[in-house]
């Protein structure tokens, strides 16, 4: 029997992995049987219902990485997928936190799959920014992947595009970079790799730090160096007006805070038909008017980054 055809999008946080994934759904997946492993290192997974449709089905993995803390889960879920629904293709969205060679080495445990494409995604403004901020983790990421698809690159100016490719390639003088516009994206952009070219590609390199992540309940340890990332969610009881909202973002980005955000997502509702999604990226923000439904109506706001205090920020939104 043929193995089911595996592709991995991975990325760090905010790079814009749901959005890749949708606009291959939509340019390249509609003939094929698909299930979506969707996985989130907090409690709450906001990403799943981004990738809800008709013709595919999402499976959530959630409280860990899928490439730690539930890499057994990951396994279960494939040979489970395989057995039981059969699907021409499967697609992971692992959390911004993966490991990219961990992820590839479990996804090979499992005989049923066969990696087809493994994708690593930066959000192209960001990328020298992590690199600082981030550091050792990010490079390992770089150093791994075999292609690297800039994401958002029309949003940053020629320099910075220049910069941020030059910097890639002297951290990876092999590696692959993609640049094409999202509304162009299909299955030519990111040819399948065979069985010979997965093998080829799984020559380790030097590992020289771990990203976990924590809440309140929970600590990862790993036994090499590392960087330790917090993760918190905030559930409202009220509407929200956009001026409020406004407010929010600007109380949020207030250092009397001692929070080193990295990543804020979430939904907040406006009315009885309409939702806010938000999404800070180091200290970016984006906003975005939908419709209220049942996957998005959960007026919660998730908080990951290396410094959360959790009793000030607890203050501060209760009095919102």
């Amino acid at each position: 029997m043929s193995k089911i055809k595996l592709d991995i999008y991975a990325g760090m946080l905010g790079a814009g992995k749901t959005t890749l994934i949708r606009q291959m759904m939509h340019s390249s997946y509609q003939n094929e049987k698909v299930v979506i492993i969707e996985n989130e290192a907090g409690k709450l997974n906001l990403d799943a219902s981004e990738l809800s449709g008709a013709s595919f089905s999402v499976q959530k993995l959630t409280s860990g990485c899928v490439c730690c803390t539930i890499r057994g889960s990951l396994v279960a879920a494939l040979l489970d997928i395989a057995a039981t629904q059969h699907p021409d293709r499967i697609i992971l969205e692992p959390s911004g936190v993966a490991d990219l060679l961990a992820l590839e080495q479990a996804c090979l445990e499992c005989s049923d799959v066969q990696i087809c494409r493994c994708v690593y995604i930066v959000r192209t403004a960001s990328v020298l920014k992590l690199l600082k901020v981030v550091g050792d983790f990010f490079y390992d990421q770089i150093r791994w992947a075999g292609q690297i698809y800039l994401n958002f690159s029309e949003k940053v100016t020629d320099a910075v595009f220049t910069d941020t490719c030059q910097k890639l390639y002297e951290i990876h003088p092999d590696v692959t970079l993609i640049n094409v516009p999202l509304n162009r994206i299909d299955s030519s952009v990111f040819p399948e790799m065979t069985p010979e070219m997965c093998s080829t590609s799984m020559t380790p390199v030097r590992k020289v730090s771990e990203l976990t992540i924590r809440s309140a309940d929970q600590k990862l340890i790993f036994p090499s160096k590392q960087k330790t990332l917090l993760t918190w969610d905030y559930t409202f009881s009220h509407f929200f007006s956009q001026d409020n909202i406004l407010h929010l973002q600007t109380l949020l980005g207030d250092p009397k805070l001692h929070c080193d955000f990295w990543r804020i997502k979430g939904y907040l509702t406006i009315s009885d038909t309409e939702v806010m999604k938000l999404d800070q990226v180091f200290g970016e923000w984006h906003t975005e008017l939908r419709l209220k439904t049942t996957e998005n109506n959960l007026n919660t706001l998730i908080f990951i980054g290396a410094k959360i205090n959790v009793s000030r920020l607890s203050e501060l939104l209760a009095g919102l």
